[in-house]
Protein backbone atom coordinates (compact mmCIF):
# COMPACT_ATOMS: atom_id res chain seq x y z
CA UNK A 1 0.00 0.00 0.00
CA UNK A 2 1.19 3.27 -1.23
CA UNK A 3 1.82 5.25 2.20
CA UNK A 4 0.42 9.00 2.20
CA UNK A 5 2.60 11.84 2.10
CA UNK A 6 2.84 14.09 5.55
CA UNK A 7 2.96 17.72 5.60
CA UNK A 8 5.49 19.12 8.53
CA UNK A 9 3.99 22.12 7.64
CA UNK A 10 0.67 23.95 7.30
CA UNK A 11 0.93 24.87 4.00
CA UNK A 12 1.94 23.14 0.78
CA UNK A 13 5.70 22.86 1.06
CA UNK A 14 7.87 23.75 -2.15
CA UNK A 15 10.59 21.31 -0.80
CA UNK A 16 9.92 17.18 -0.31
CA UNK A 17 12.09 15.45 2.35
CA UNK A 18 13.00 11.78 1.33
CA UNK A 19 15.16 8.83 3.02
CA UNK A 20 16.72 7.72 0.02
CA UNK A 21 19.02 4.84 1.52
CA UNK A 22 16.66 2.37 -0.41
CA UNK A 23 16.25 3.60 -3.54
CA UNK A 24 19.55 3.16 -5.32
CA UNK A 25 19.11 6.36 -8.10
CA UNK A 26 18.94 8.43 -5.72
CA UNK A 27 21.34 7.09 -3.08
CA UNK A 28 23.79 7.22 -6.13
CA UNK A 29 22.62 10.87 -6.28
CA UNK A 30 23.11 11.72 -2.95
CA UNK A 31 26.30 9.63 -2.69
CA UNK A 32 27.67 11.80 -5.59
CA UNK A 33 26.59 15.21 -4.60
CA UNK A 34 29.07 14.19 -1.32
CA UNK A 35 31.94 12.70 -3.30
CA UNK A 36 32.08 16.18 -5.37
CA UNK A 37 31.38 17.92 -2.35
CA UNK A 38 34.31 16.36 -0.27
CA UNK A 39 36.86 16.21 -3.35
CA UNK A 40 37.36 19.77 -2.47
CA UNK A 41 38.39 19.00 0.88
CA UNK A 42 41.30 16.67 -0.03
CA UNK A 43 44.60 16.73 -0.69
CA UNK A 44 44.69 15.58 -4.42
CA UNK A 45 46.26 12.49 -3.86
CA UNK A 46 42.38 10.80 -4.28
CA UNK A 47 39.64 11.08 -7.21
CA UNK A 48 36.07 11.34 -6.77
CA UNK A 49 35.63 7.61 -7.33
CA UNK A 50 38.30 7.10 -3.84
CA UNK A 51 36.34 9.90 -2.05
CA UNK A 52 33.01 8.35 -3.27
CA UNK A 53 34.15 4.75 -1.88
CA UNK A 54 35.53 5.44 1.10
CA UNK A 55 32.76 8.27 2.59
CA UNK A 56 29.62 6.77 0.85
CA UNK A 57 30.33 3.09 0.50
CA UNK A 58 29.50 1.93 4.13
CA UNK A 59 28.28 -1.39 5.84
CA UNK A 60 26.10 0.61 8.18
CA UNK A 61 23.30 1.75 5.92
CA UNK A 62 23.20 -2.12 5.43
CA UNK A 63 22.61 -3.05 8.67
CA UNK A 64 20.24 -0.18 9.42
CA UNK A 65 22.35 2.21 11.34
CA UNK A 66 23.04 4.81 8.66
CA UNK A 67 20.61 6.29 6.97
CA UNK A 68 20.89 9.00 4.03
CA UNK A 69 18.19 11.64 3.64
CA UNK A 70 17.66 14.09 0.63
CA UNK A 71 15.76 17.56 0.27
CA UNK A 72 13.87 17.78 -3.01
CA UNK A 73 12.87 20.59 -4.85
CA UNK A 74 13.12 23.10 -7.83
CA UNK A 75 15.88 24.58 -9.17
CA UNK A 76 14.27 28.47 -10.09
CA UNK A 77 16.75 29.02 -12.30
CA UNK A 78 15.76 25.85 -14.23
CA UNK A 79 11.94 25.13 -13.47
CA UNK A 80 13.26 21.61 -13.07
CA UNK A 81 12.79 19.37 -9.41
CA UNK A 82 16.41 17.95 -8.58
CA UNK A 83 17.79 16.79 -5.35
CA UNK A 84 18.53 20.49 -3.37
CA UNK A 85 21.10 18.35 -0.85
CA UNK A 86 21.52 15.55 1.70
CA UNK A 87 22.23 14.50 5.12
CA UNK A 88 23.48 11.23 6.01
CA UNK A 89 22.06 10.47 10.07
CA UNK A 90 23.76 7.99 11.85
CA UNK A 91 22.44 5.64 15.12
CA UNK A 92 23.68 3.75 17.61
CA UNK A 93 22.27 -0.01 18.64
CA UNK A 94 19.78 0.45 21.15
CA UNK A 95 20.43 -3.39 21.91
CA UNK A 96 23.81 -2.62 23.22
CA UNK A 97 25.54 -0.70 26.24
CA UNK A 98 28.27 1.46 23.86
CA UNK A 99 27.88 2.21 19.95
CA UNK A 100 30.75 1.74 17.63
CA UNK A 101 28.60 3.27 15.04
CA UNK A 102 29.03 6.84 16.17
CA UNK A 103 31.29 8.48 13.62
CA UNK A 104 31.68 11.22 16.29
CA UNK A 105 33.19 8.40 19.14
CA UNK A 106 35.97 7.63 16.37
CA UNK A 107 37.02 11.08 15.68
CA UNK A 108 36.55 12.65 19.03
CA UNK A 109 37.46 12.48 22.73
CA UNK A 110 35.80 14.32 25.23
CA UNK A 111 36.50 15.24 29.14
CA UNK A 112 36.22 12.62 31.08
CA UNK A 113 35.64 10.21 28.60
CA UNK A 114 32.47 8.94 25.82
CA UNK A 115 31.27 6.81 29.02
CA UNK A 116 31.03 9.65 31.43
CA UNK A 117 29.84 12.43 28.87
CA UNK A 118 26.90 13.83 29.94
CA UNK A 119 26.73 17.07 28.21
CA UNK A 120 23.23 18.50 27.51
CA UNK A 121 21.90 15.35 28.27
CA UNK A 122 23.58 13.37 26.01
CA UNK A 123 22.44 9.80 25.19
CA UNK A 124 23.56 7.90 22.37
CA UNK A 125 20.44 5.17 22.68
CA UNK A 126 18.80 8.21 22.06
CA UNK A 127 20.87 10.44 19.54
CA UNK A 128 21.55 10.60 15.61
CA UNK A 129 24.63 12.18 14.62
CA UNK A 130 24.28 14.14 11.78
CA UNK A 131 27.11 14.02 9.12
CA UNK A 132 28.14 14.51 4.69
CA UNK A 133 25.65 17.63 4.53
CA UNK A 134 25.82 18.31 1.02
CA UNK A 135 24.22 21.50 -1.20
CA UNK A 136 23.57 21.68 -4.77
CA UNK A 137 26.88 23.68 -6.55
CA UNK A 138 24.22 26.12 -7.91
CA UNK A 139 22.96 27.02 -4.67
CA UNK A 140 26.43 27.85 -3.05
CA UNK A 141 27.22 30.11 -5.53
CA UNK A 142 26.00 33.33 -7.31
CA UNK A 143 22.51 34.70 -7.26
CA UNK A 144 20.69 31.35 -5.55
CA UNK A 145 23.18 32.37 -2.55
CA UNK A 146 22.55 36.11 -2.78
CA UNK A 147 19.33 35.09 -1.99
CA UNK A 148 19.65 32.99 0.98
CA UNK A 149 17.64 29.70 -0.84
CA UNK A 150 21.07 27.92 0.53
CA UNK A 151 19.88 28.69 4.22
CA UNK A 152 16.44 27.09 3.20
CA UNK A 153 17.83 24.07 2.28
CA UNK A 154 20.17 23.95 5.29
CA UNK A 155 17.22 24.47 7.27
CA UNK A 156 14.68 22.14 6.21
CA UNK A 157 17.65 19.72 5.62
CA UNK A 158 18.65 19.36 8.92
CA UNK A 159 15.32 20.33 10.45
CA UNK A 160 13.44 17.65 8.40
CA UNK A 161 15.97 14.83 9.07
CA UNK A 162 15.78 15.45 12.48
CA UNK A 163 12.00 15.58 12.59
CA UNK A 164 12.25 12.29 10.50
CA UNK A 165 14.50 10.32 13.05
CA UNK A 166 11.87 11.35 15.85
CA UNK A 167 9.32 10.12 13.72
CA UNK A 168 10.52 6.81 12.20
CA UNK A 169 13.12 5.98 14.78
CA UNK A 170 12.17 7.70 17.74
CA UNK A 171 15.11 9.48 18.57
CA UNK A 172 15.36 12.64 20.11
CA UNK A 173 18.95 14.31 20.29
CA UNK A 174 21.07 15.00 16.94
CA UNK A 175 24.83 15.82 17.40
CA UNK A 176 27.39 16.70 14.57
CA UNK A 177 31.19 17.67 14.36
CA UNK A 178 30.95 21.39 11.95
CA UNK A 179 33.81 23.69 10.34
CA UNK A 180 32.87 26.67 11.93
CA UNK A 181 31.52 28.45 8.45
CA UNK A 182 29.35 25.70 8.55
CA UNK A 183 28.14 25.90 11.84
CA UNK A 184 27.98 29.47 11.01
CA UNK A 185 25.28 28.89 8.32
CA UNK A 186 23.51 26.49 9.97
CA UNK A 187 22.92 29.24 12.80
CA UNK A 188 21.90 31.49 10.51
CA UNK A 189 19.45 29.20 8.92
CA UNK A 190 17.19 29.32 12.14
CA UNK A 191 18.92 26.44 14.13
CA UNK A 192 20.35 26.41 17.18
CA UNK A 193 23.69 25.11 18.12
CA UNK A 194 25.48 24.54 21.29
CA UNK A 195 29.00 23.93 21.22
CA UNK A 196 30.79 20.89 22.97
CA UNK A 197 33.42 22.57 25.02
CA UNK A 198 37.11 20.49 25.68
CA UNK A 199 37.34 18.15 22.74
CA UNK A 200 39.65 16.06 21.95
CA UNK A 201 40.66 14.76 18.72
CA UNK A 202 42.32 11.39 18.16
CA UNK A 203 45.39 12.35 16.18
CA UNK A 204 47.07 8.69 16.28
CA UNK A 205 43.88 6.40 14.85
CA UNK A 206 43.33 9.35 12.55
CA UNK A 207 46.32 10.79 11.45
CA UNK A 208 45.66 9.31 7.69
CA UNK A 209 42.00 10.18 7.58
CA UNK A 210 43.10 14.04 8.52
CA UNK A 211 45.91 13.94 6.14
CA UNK A 212 44.23 12.88 2.99
CA UNK A 213 41.47 15.83 3.69
CA UNK A 214 43.46 18.19 5.28
CA UNK A 215 41.02 20.71 3.77
CA UNK A 216 38.15 19.80 5.80
CA UNK A 217 40.51 18.83 9.04
CA UNK A 218 41.26 22.26 10.21
CA UNK A 219 41.60 21.21 13.60
CA UNK A 220 41.19 24.50 14.94
CA UNK A 221 38.27 25.60 13.01
CA UNK A 222 36.30 22.57 13.89
CA UNK A 223 33.69 21.98 16.84
CA UNK A 224 31.13 19.45 18.43
CA UNK A 225 28.02 20.32 18.48
CA UNK A 226 24.38 19.36 20.05
CA UNK A 227 22.05 20.61 16.90
CA UNK A 228 18.90 21.46 18.57
CA UNK A 229 16.29 22.59 15.70
CA UNK A 230 13.47 24.36 17.04
CA UNK A 231 11.85 24.79 13.81
CA UNK A 232 9.27 23.15 12.00
CA UNK A 233 10.26 22.12 8.94
CA UNK A 234 8.48 23.18 5.71
CA UNK A 235 8.56 20.18 3.82
CA UNK A 236 6.63 17.17 3.21
CA UNK A 237 8.25 13.87 4.19
CA UNK A 238 7.87 10.76 1.41
CA UNK A 239 8.18 7.06 1.64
Amino acid sequence: MVQPRRKFHSQESPFILKDVTNDPFLLYQANLMVAETYRGFTDNTLDLEDVYIELCINDNHQQGYARTIALLGTNPLTGLQQMLGCIRIMMGDDSKPASEHLEVKRILDVEGGWDNFIFEGFNEKKAIEFGRLSIAYEFTIGALKEQGLHLRVIRNLVAGAFQLAKEQFHKDQAWAIMRDHVARAVEQSGIKLIRVPDIMFKMEQNEEFFRRYQRYWVLKKIGFYKVVPEVNPDVIIEN
